[in-house]
């Protein structure tokens, strides 16, 4: 990955992360993250190489990235045959419980989720740039504890056209089924 040295404040927090919290296990991996993390470095996106730079866990068609220093995970692919999905609050990796807190996809995935709901008590808090890249998402479910819409969260999601947002959320509103309002 290429970092500008003259343009971006965060180059020493990004190297080290490059360097030092790197959890890929492959070069397959790593290409297929390049261009997110190329992109999220230059940004200067540090949450968003953190996680992408965790190491993976597949379970039932389902791929999170587990961080084990704060036992926290991030949805970050859905298999292709899965159309309907509940996010869990959390999930168990080598008997711990792991609390899922953002989602944050990937270029490649290009999923055939139609539909995304949240268990009630989700700790989701954040959706990640390109979470549903190219995806068929049809319907969302925004949880309560839902604050961080980053942007193009959606794009290029041409078929979202429900987003329900739980009445506890204080984060965002919806007005006339057609605009979502986020309050900073």
């Amino acid at each position: 990955v290429s970092i500008d040295e003259y343009s971006n404040p965060f180059k020493e927090i990004i190297v080290d992360l490059f360097m030092n919290h790197n959890e890929l296990v492959s070069n397959n991996e790593a290409n297929i993250m390049k261009l997110l993390l190329i992109e999220s470095a230059n940004k200067g996106d540090i949450d968003l190489i953190k996680i992408l730079l965790m190491k993976s866990y597949e379970k039932d068609g389902i791929t999170y990235k587990i961080n084990p220093e704060d036992k926290t995970a991030s949805l970050f692919k859905i298999n292709r045959e899965i159309t309907s999905f509940k996010v869990p609050k959390s999930i168990i990796y080598e008997s711990e419980q792991y609390i899922i807190t953002s989602i944050s996809g990937h270029l490649e995935s290009k999923p055939n989720i139609k539909f995304l709901d949240f268990d009630e008590d989700s700790e989701i808090h954040t959706i990640h740039k390109h979470a549903f890249f190219y995806s068929k998402l049809e319907s969302i479910f925004f949880p309560k504890k839902l604050k961080k819409l980053k942007n193009e969260w959606c794009k290029s999601t041409k078929n979202l056209t429900k987003v329900k947002i739980s009445p506890s959320n204080v984060y965002f509103k919806i007005i006339d089924d057609k605009i979502i309002l986020g309050k900073t």
